[in-house]
């Protein structure tokens, strides 16, 4: 899923979960935040058959907008019977999540080897 356009997101297949990552930093707000939800939703769609995993690191800053589609796509993958996550959130987006309570609604890993390892043991 690589093109020219800046703010695509590329996805790699990892075992059996897509990891998608954004390709140089990006602050997700206004336009860019909108195409990133867009980007995700049909991947979120087949998360019951690949976990998905969004890996943040590239990501310098979110808006209230992208959190929200964060909630929701989790909310939707969960409904599919898949799952989404999200891992190496730079500390200052973290600390966006964590004063904005998404922190317990999302599964966030530290790393990618970790989301990884969480994904590869299916839900209970």
């Amino acid at each position: 899923m690589q093109s020219s356009d800046p703010n695509r997101l590329t996805v790699e297949r990892v075992g059996h979960v897509n990891v998608v990552r954004f390709p140089r930093e990006v602050v997700l707000s206004g336009e860019t935040a909108r195409g990133v939800g867009q980007q995700l939703l049909p991947l979120v769609r087949q998360s019951h058959e690949q976990p998905l995993l969004l890996d943040a690191g590239n990501v310098r800053s979110l808006s209230s907008m992208l959190i929200a589609q964060l909630i929701e796509l989790h909310r939707e993958a969960r409904g599919l019977g898949g799952r989404f996550a999200l891992c190496n959130l730079r500390p200052d987006v973290l600390e966006i999540l964590a004063i904005t309570r998404v922190t317990s609604l999302l599964p966030i890993y530290g790393s990618e080897q970790e989301a990884l390892g969480h994904l590869a043991v299916p839900p209970a």
